[in-house]
């Protein structure tokens, strides 16, 4: 993110402290994005990790699986480089952000499926690993 990033970098810092995330946060940081329609690293590096602290949390707003998987399908697939597809270095990219041998959230399962139906041609390494994850029960209330 970019010095006129600081705004949304605040929002997703604050995300990551409050552990949920809210409408009017996914609002303000859909704002940011769709305001040149470019996802560029930082800010994916930013969306996951406000996944990571938040991917279990049943308070998230509705809001918030729908912009994490379009925004981030949207950077893996659709890069200058290898538009289409997802390349062995994109997949180890995405991949090293997701904890080894723990399930996955039902967004994050969400962003894979995406990713897949997306991108007509995935490395290996991401079928592989879709293939072996679980979405995590929810713990009754």
């Amino acid at each position: 993110m970019n010095a006129d990033s600081s705004d949304a970098r605040l929002i997703c810092e604050q995300v990551i402290i409050d552990g949920v995330v809210s409408s009017d946060e996914v609002s303000r940081l859909s704002q940011y994005v769709d305001a040149d329609r470019v996802v560029g690293r930082e800010e994916a590096e930013w969306l996951l990790r406000v996944n990571a602290a938040t991917r279990h949390n049943r308070k998230n707003c509705t809001e918030w699986p729908d912009f994490f998987i379009s925004t981030i399908t949207r950077f893996i697939v659709f890069d200058m480089n290898t538009s289409g597809e997802v390349a062995s270095d994109e997949a180890a990219w995405l991949l090293g952000h997701f904890p080894a041998g723990e399930s996955l959230s039902e967004t994050e399962c969400g962003l894979f499926r995406e990713i897949r139906r997306m991108a007509p041609r995935c490395c290996a390494s991401l079928n592989d690993y879709f293939a072996m994850a679980r979405p995590r029960a929810h713990p009754k209330e």
